[in-house]
């Protein structure tokens, strides 16, 4: 099954990039309270809110591995991931440090050596440990995308099938926790979404080919993830019992997370490609979402816009309140974030046409053909 890149895909990828804001907001907000330690009238809205916007992550690199699935390793694209993370990483903790020179607005606090190296050195820090995680999975991706062409359709399930079973179905249903248990927060999971896409574009699931049903699947899915996690702290409060579990069901190796992200995402896969009068307008927005990532999650911010846009304030707030807004306070963060990002691709296509034809764009193309067995 064959698909065209789509404007509802470049929504859809806008769509988990705020889904990915609203929960740093609620979790570096402060706003995650265990309801039967601390309970108010809006840890419901807190909980909830987590349970619908936890597959955004999942989405994420579902949406990356299903365009990826019938292309080729770019080194060049490698090179700029890298670079881009470098560009924020060091650029804003530069900026912050002039601007506490300037003005003696200081965010940063006494700059120790541990703070210079996870600026320096981001990937090998894990100052984003999605940015780490990425690059080892963007690594190994000549052999996976050579694998997927290849393999065929029954042994690419199987492999699939297998990978669950070891990293989704034992933790999502025995009440215990696993040493081995990444949460999702590795490169093995991000290859394993890249399996799942990949089979999702090569051959499709047809339970998931009507709209409908993927968005059920996804509101089920929530439901399910919400009502798990209010369970355990339930008996939590009550036994004692199950506190290595509590948040559990928001892991993004959960069974319920992950069906819930395929099914939103091949409900945006397959809905009907409409013609949008704001398309370049999307494309644009949908372009920064890594640099939204970047800027929002920098080590010296993550904590600090919640606490501007007023969330660690709202646990006190009307449940439908504090819903609307985090996920205004989420949008705003995009929308400003994505412009500044704008800047960055102004930089970096500038910097690439310079190079067209020089030494290193000719390395970078002849490294492309070998790693992707052309030559």
């Amino acid at each position: 099954m064959a698909h065209k890149r789509n404007l509802n895909i470049e929504i859809l990828r806008i769509v988990a990039m705020i889904m990915i804001i609203v929960l740093h907001g609620l979790d570096k907000g402060g706003l995650l309270k265990l309801y039967f330690g601390n309970g108010n009238a809006a840890f419901l809205g807190s909980w909830a809110l987590e349970s619908f916007a936890i597959v955004g992550l999942n989405m994420y690199m579902l949406i990356t591995g299903y365009f990826m699935a019938s292309g080729r390793l770019k080194s060049g694209r490698l090179l700029e991931i890298i670079l881009t993370v470098l560009y924020y990483s060091v650029g804003i903790m530069l900026v912050l440090l002039l601007l506490f020179k300037a003005i003696g607005f200081n965010i940063t606090g006494s700059l120790s050596l541990y703070d210079l190296l996870k600026c320096l050195l981001p990937l090998h820090m894990e100052s984003y440990w999605f940015c780490t995680a990425y690059v080892v999975f963007y690594l190994f991706l000549p052999v996976l995308s050579t694998g997927v062409k290849n393999i065929g359709k029954k042994a690419h399930l199987i492999t699939i099938i297998l990978l669950l079973i070891f990293e989704t179905a034992f933790k999502s249903v025995l009440p215990v926790t696993f040493e081995i248990d990444d949460k999702g927060y590795s490169a093995l999971w991000f290859m394993t979404l890249f399996l799942v896409a990949a089979y999702i574009r090569l051959y499709g699931i047809k339970f998931f080919n009507d709209v409908k049903r993927g968005v059920i699947t996804y509101v089920v899915c929530s439901l399910l993830i919400l009502i798990e996690e209010l369970s355990i702290q339930f008996v939590y409060a009550k036994t004692g019992h199950l506190e290595l579990l509590e948040r559990i069901s928001y892991d993004y190796n959960h069974v319920f997370v992950l069906i819930g992200s395929i099914g939103l995402f091949t409900a945006f896969v397959n809905a009907k490609e409409r013609e949008y009068k704001t398309g370049k307008l999307i494309s644009a927005f949908a372009a920064g979402s890594f640099g939204v990532y970047l800027i929002h999650e920098h080590v010296f911010l993550r904590f600090k816009w919640p606490e501007w846009l007023g969330i660690a304030g709202l646990f006190d707030k009307n449940p439908v309140v504090l819903v609307l807004w985090v996920i205004a306070s989420a949008v705003m963060v995009y929308i400003v974030c994505a412009c500044l990002d704008m800047i960055r691709q102004f930089i970096f296509k500038t910097v690439e046409k310079a190079a067209e034809g020089k030494r290193i764009s000719i390395f970078l193309t002849e490294l492309d053909k070998k790693l992707n067995g052309e030559i």
